[in-house]
């Protein structure tokens, strides 16, 4: 009779053990789905700045290419000196929207 109980109790902690690993099974399921969906979202972001960032830096090169030519033509046209300090004002413009997006990257 003794044995008897002693096979119940190794059963009961055997059940118990059992429902334990199974616990812990669903949890770290459902953690690891968690940490996918966050990898997959991070992934996104990521894109998405690197693709603002292309375009940034692509502006940048234009507006610099740009001055570039505007300032040949100041030297041949001393009056385009207006159209010159436009030039700097939206390459200014882009600098702080490239600064920005590294900005917003950093965080």
């Amino acid at each position: 009779h003794r044995g008897g109980t002693a096979n119940d109790q190794t059963r009961q902690l055997i059940g118990w053990l059992y429902e334990k690993v199974g616990l812990l099974q669903r949890a770290f399921h459902s953690l690891s789905d968690v940490l996918v969906e966050e990898v997959d979202a991070l992934r996104v972001r990521a894109g998405a700045h690197e693709a603002l960032m292309d375009s940034v830096m692509a502006q940048a090169a234009e507006v610099a290419l740009i001055k570039q030519e505007v300032a040949l033509l100041s030297q041949a046209h001393p009056g385009s000196a207006t159209l010159a300090s436009q030039l700097a004002s939206q390459l200014a413009a882009a600098r702080a929207a490239e600064a920005a997006l590294r900005a917003e990257m950093r965080s």
